[in-house]
């Protein structure tokens, strides 16, 4: 079944502010996804980790799902039905996103 990004996304203020992610879309968001693997909390380390993130919703079926991507590769999906979150880590999605700057 096809997902499809439903809503418009948002970007904490150090994204926005990237005139590079701003090209960012919501195809970028479902290739994520698509090439992410599920990860442990345990495997979170694996990872590097930053305080920026892209959320938004995805919509697969009737299901809606709340997500969110940091552009280093650690995403998370949350269903409407559950409060818990599963998490998603990428080691070959650096193309999608582009170079961070200091």
């Amino acid at each position: 079944m096809r997902a499809i990004c439903t809503s418009e996304l948002t970007k904490s203020k150090d994204l926005s502010d990237n005139k590079e992610m701003k090209k960012f879309s919501s195809k970028h968001v479902l290739e994520f996804f698509k090439k992410a693997k599920p990860i442990t909390a345990e495997k979170l380390h694996d990872y590097e980790q930053l305080d920026c993130h892209i959320r938004g919703t995805l919509k697969q079926g009737k299901n809606h799902y709340k997500f969110e991507i940091q552009p280093l590769g650690i995403g998370s999906l949350q269903s409407q039905e559950s409060e818990k979150s599963e998490l998603f880590g990428c080691k070959n999605c650096d193309e999608l996103f582009p170079p961070q700057r200091e």
